[in-house]
């Protein structure tokens, strides 16, 4: 699984490459604040080129961190797409639905405590409930439809059969609708997270915004890695899945 990166081919990389060859360079990202969820098909070089980063400082420590606590998300990329999607269902989603509610309920109840001396709050509480909406409307289309397709393939291949899939003609395209989705809730959350930057000027906030900042980038931290494992793992595992089965 894992590939020795070259020194001198770094900058052409991928994302989706070191997130592939080792799962704990998520960390490396994260500390970063590289968006990896929705940009694995970027080069390192233009990744940090966008984001202000010296990308030989973020190769380094790419190549440093090795096997190092990999692995409980090395685990993502072993599991099959079955008990990939009951994990997201029974954990992951769970836990975002739960998350992103129990922020909308603190937004709501710090905008309107101190929204009038930082305006900023309100513009990242109608965010975050536009966001919230989109969320639960996307959690249940996967669930309820794009879900039971994969396991549809999965059974396909138990079986030796061959997919019959109408309607939408093939799993490419309620995945294209749910990538799109994705990047609908990321530019969402990259709003919310330079609005943050402006509350974090101020050095006098209160306590309880301060416990709201923390608790949306601890939301944003989990929600990252729930997209990466759709974008970077069930999706493509899936696609391939399929056009596996196609061909026999």
């Amino acid at each position: 699984m894992y590939i020795k990166f070259s020194e001198r081919a770094g900058e052409h990389y991928l994302l989706k490459d070191f997130l592939n060859s080792d799962p704990s360079s998520i960390s490396v990202f994260q500390n970063y604040g590289i968006n990896y969820s929705c940009n694995g098909d970027k080069t390192l070089k233009d990744v940090c080129t966008e984001n202000g980063i010296d990308m030989n400082e973020v190769y380094l420590k790419l190549t440093e961190a090795g096997k190092k606590d990999s692995e409980e998300i090395e685990k993502f990329y072993k599991w099959d797409l079955r008990k990939l999607t009951d994990y997201l269902i029974e954990t992951h989603e769970t836990e975002i639905k739960q998350g992103a509610f129990s922020i909308s309920k603190n937004l709501e109840k710090t905008s309107t405590t101190f929204g009038s001396d930082f305006k900023e709050l309100k513009e990242i509480e109608s965010t975050f409930t536009q966001m919230l909406k989109e969320i639960l409307n996307h959690i249940n289309n996967e669930e309820k439809f794009l879900f039971h397709v994969i396991r549809y393939l999965v059974d396909c291949k138990k079986f030796d059969e061959k997919p019959r899939i109408s309607g939408f003609k093939t799993v490419k395209n309620p995945i294209s609708k749910m990538e799109s989705d994705h990047t609908k809730s990321d530019e969402n959350l990259l709003r919310i997270k330079s609005l943050i930057k402006e509350l974090e000027i101020n050095n006098e906030i209160p306590s309880e915004i301060i416990s709201l900042i923390e608790e949306i980038k601890e939301f944003d931290k989990k929600f990252q890695f729930h997209l990466h494992i759709e974008n970077n793992i069930l999706f493509p595992k899936a696609i391939e899945l399929e056009i596996e089965l196609l061909k026999n």
